[in-house]
């Protein structure tokens, strides 16, 4: 992987992909500055993989603009227990495709806004979330169109442990102008214990009559008797409770198509065991 040049001197960290620009390598960025701004120009193309260090505090905004045509893959992992918020505001140009994939470990406070302004724009946001202990975390993704034939799907899996909370938001806009849209939410998450809670809230807002949307959010909890079958095939409950977790999470790994990325995410997954 090749690490992005920062510009010094600078109070935020702006990073700009020359309109044109076409790279299969993954670009990295550790999160360090209370802003980061990222420029797509017209027709570029890159996957950027965001690190936030653990034990950051306060808050952390992400902009990100996409000219028309540019495509972004944009992978951000945060591991921290409580104290940070992170902002991702998204603007999404004509002909343009935007895929977020967060994974959220901890108790932080995240959102992310992707506003497709033009034509034939396309978001989609991939989620994971997974909290224990007792921390508190709160998740919020949505997708705005604003313009004609607008494409995107918000996916959102978590998982709640001990006494933690977990709050799931996800909306979808699509405003007068919006005709033509196709746009999907699904949120599922799942509590592994009775003293853990969650809150899976769909917000759909629809200004005109010409759109296929559609949503659905579950809360489900692993019963006694789920724990118990996967005994009696001979796994311990400790690993059993893994194997779920392994399970319901790890199925948004697919939509990472680079082997060495997945494999990273799954791995910072797997260090919450």
């Amino acid at each position: 992987m090749v690490p992005l040049r920062r510009p010094r001197r600078l109070s935020a960290q702006v990073i700009r992909i020359a309109a044109g620009e076409k790279t299969r390598e993954i670009k990295e960025l550790v999160v360090k500055k209370a802003e980061t701004k990222i420029v797509l120009g017209a027709g570029s193309s890159v996957t950027l993989f965001l690190t936030v260090p653990k034990r950051t505090r306060g808050k952390r905004s992400i902009d990100v603009t996409l000219g028309k045509a540019a495509e972004l893959f944009l992978l951000l992992i945060q591991e921290q227990s409580a104290g940070l918020q992170i902002e991702e505001r998204i603007s999404v140009g004509a002909e343009a495709s935007f895929h977020a994939f967060n994974v959220s470990l901890g108790g932080a406070e995240q959102t992310l806004v992707s506003h497709v302004k033009g034509v034939d724009g396309r978001s989609t946001i991939d989620w994971i979330a997974r909290t224990s202990g007792r921390e508190e975390a709160s998740i919020a993704a949505t997708n705005i169109f604003s313009s004609a034939l607008g494409k995107g799907d918000i996916t959102i899996r978590g998982t709640a442990e001990d006494h933690s909370r977990l709050r799931v938001t996800g909306r979808i806009d699509v405003e007068k102008r919006g005709g033509g849209t196709e746009a999907r939410l699904d949120q599922n998450i799942l509590l592994l214990d009775a003293t853990a809670k969650a809150d899976a809230v769909p917000i759909l807002r629809i200004e005109t009559d010409d759109v296929k949307a559609g949503h659905a959010a579950s809360v489900t909890k692993v019963s006694p008797e789920d724990l118990f079958y996967l005994g009696t095939r001979g796994i311990k409950k400790a690993e059993a409770r893994r194997m779920l977790i392994r399970g319901f999470l790890h199925a948004l790994l697919i939509h990472v198509e680079d082997p060495g990325l997945r494999e990273r995410v799954a791995a910072g997954l797997d260090r919450r065991d």
